[in-house]
């Protein structure tokens, strides 16, 4: 079997410095990658036309969602996804801005009572919420949390629960047991 190491022809020229584009192998599966890397960095997904021919699909920047102004430079701030699967925000004006900041639930720590908790990332890809000012306060949540008081205990805040059968805000206290079924909102894009 011949290597694949240096990529696949794709028969396409890089759009940002004319060098032949390849196909390229990687943990989250194959993408077009510029021949004359690391000189050139140019990466971005494709598609099969119907002839079988490479197409190069265009980045689309409708899901970035303005959410205020930079405090640093004062371009537009977006919501932004990591790599790991986590939402932060982050400047529309990098590399020459590097501000970020976490992306916020809206509600404050139960237990410290001082921080936010935030979305993050574990080393696996899965998703958790904590508070922003670990290691001061290591309070975490696997569900996300959402703002909210719960009617039965007073409870600061609910838990939002996905499932097959549906999405239910929970009280985080096991002992109340308040329940909420949630009305999803049907996609007519799908």
């Amino acid at each position: 079997m011949k290597s694949v190491k240096q990529g696949i022809d794709a028969k396409l020229n890089c759009p940002d410095c004319g060098k032949p584009l390849v196909i390229k192998f990687g943990k989250a599966g194959s993408f077009l990658a510029c021949s004359s890397y690391p000189k050139c960095r140019f990466t971005s997904n494709y598609t099969h036309a119907d002839d079988g021919s490479v197409q190069i699909v265009e980045r689309t920047h409708e899901e970035q969602v303005a959410v205020g102004q930079c405090p640093k430079c004062g371009k537009a701030l977006v919501v932004k996804k990591s790599h790991a699967g986590s939402r932060f925000i982050a400047c529309t004006g990098y590399p020459d801005c590097d501000y970020v900041q976490s992306f916020s639930t809206g509600v404050i720590c139960p237990k410290c009572k001082v921080g936010e908790l935030v979305e993050r990332s574990s080393k696996k890809g899965k998703v958790f919420y904590s508070c922003n000012t670990y290691p001061a306060c290591d309070f975490a949540l696997w569900n996300r949390p959402v703002p909210g008081t719960c009617p039965n205990c007073g409870a600061t805040y609910l838990l939002e629960k996905r499932s097959r059968s549906g999405t239910k805000l929970l009280c985080p206290n096991k002992e109340c047991g308040y329940v909420q079924e949630v009305e999803e909102e049907s996609d007519s894009a799908d």
